[in-house]
């Protein structure tokens, strides 16, 4: 996975399968922040619940 922040965040969701786990589109968590460091859950649960 060192090298999912060099790819696009389509791939990055077919490959981990978090369009299925978390319902959300490439754009949305593209823009959650997903290849920097993978704290999208943390992130949109932690930080807006």
């Amino acid at each position: 996975m060192e090298n999912a922040h060099s790819l696009p965040a389509a791939a990055v969701l077919q490959r981990f399968g978090v369009q299925e786990s978390c319902g959300l589109s490439p754009e949305q968590v593209a823009g959650l922040g997903v290849s920097e460091g993978w704290g999208y859950r943390e992130k949109e649960v932690g930080g807006r619940g």
